[in-house]
């Protein structure tokens, strides 16, 4: 079951013994014998409260929040500025980015999130269940119909990870791997857990421990999952990599992932033992309101190197000659694209 928790819910439903009501406003005590159980709370199928007529955006891979546009009236409130969803292999990922920094539940910070990821696996409103984003806020925004949804105040920091909750049953199938920047989330879902093809809609309703939701994204409509831009990814999947080579006897290739970490990939040209570029993203937005790159490579052959901020679409790109040995690139004015 969800734990419980003092909270206040905007807009939520709950049983009341017969049927649904709507709350206008829930308010809760400190006391936790009086808290909501939100794995109580009731949603209809969609069966039962078809979508409303409308039209419902759905953006591919990425789609900008604007800043500022926040539900609640509790401090922190919890802003979310991006969400993103692509198929990377075997898995869905999910990114959430916030105007401010968050902290992961259970981490006793003011500004530690709660919330819900709607999943609508088969891309069909009328069927699953009414979607948390528009439960909580009483508002049907989301154009969707869930099948699962990830359920973020389950977050474990032992091993990294939330429940992935089926609609059918309300039935816990799996952990689903979550990790946590200054001011972003990742969600990293596997394929076969939601018995789907990786193509899938997406919406979110985050806020607090105190209050529940203070913003959702999208505001009309939800993100759909599709394949990865070629290349790979960096600063938390926020930015996508191609580096291009060609050595001295003309031959030209593309570089390929050795390892990986949230912000940082390393990559080679030739062979999977012979390392050649380093490229990190880092979040500097709180100190100069810039996204850095930095770059460092230990080869002569020519490469170009090309930085996609999959958010608004800016690029970036940086070239080494032929035969030139390159010095490191400390790039702090990269991306005006903040947050």
């Amino acid at each position: 079951m969800r734990p419980q928790h003092p909270t206040t819910v905007g807009f939520g439903f709950r049983s009341a013994g017969v049927g649904l009501v709507l709350l206008a406003s829930l308010s809760l005590t400190s006391d936790p014998t009086t808290a909501l159980e939100r794995s109580a709370v009731q949603r209809p199928a969609r069966a039962d409260q078809p979508l409303p007529p409308g039209n419902y955006a759905v953006t591919k891979v990425s789609l900008a929040d604007p800043v500022g546009d926040t539900l609640g009236t509790t401090t922190p409130q919890v802003d979310l500025t991006r969400l993103a969803a692509s198929i990377v292999g075997p898995n869905v990922v999910i990114d959430l980015g916030f105007s401010s920094p968050i902290s992961p539940p259970g981490s006793g910070a003011s500004n530690a999130i709660d919330g819900f990821i709607d999943l609508d696996t088969d891309q069909n409103a009328a069927t699953g269940r009414l979607p948390w984003a528009d439960a909580l806020t009483g508002q049907s925004t989301t154009g969707m119909g869930n099948e699962y949804y990830l359920d973020l105040l389950t977050y474990d920091a032992g091993d990294g990870a939330v429940d992935l909750v089926e609609e059918d049953g309300e039935s816990v199938v799996g952990r689903v791997a979550v990790s946590f920047g200054q001011r972003s989330l990742q969600a990293t879902v596997p394929i076969a857990l939601i018995e789907d093809d990786g193509s899938i809609n997406v919406a979110a309703a985050i806020g607090t421990l105190q209050e529940l939701p203070t913003d959702v994204a999208p505001n009309n409509g939800s993100v759909s999952s599709v394949a990865p831009l070629p290349g790979f990814t960096i600063g938390g999947g926020r930015f996508a990599v191609e580096i291009s080579w060609r050595d001295f006897e003309g031959d030209t290739g593309e570089a390929k992932e050795v390892v990986g970490s949230r912000d940082s990939a390393v990559v080679y040209f030739f062979n999977p033992d012979n390392w050649e570029v380093l490229i990190k993203a880092l979040d500097g937005c709180e100190i100069n309101d810039r996204w850095w790159i930095f770059l460092s490579a230990s080869t002569n052959v020519e490469y170009t190197v090309k930085v996609t901020d999959k958010v608004h679409g800016t690029v970036k790109t940086y070239f080494n000659p032929l035969g030139n040995v390159p010095r490191s690139i400390v790039d702090t004015e990269a991306f005006a694209t903040c947050p």
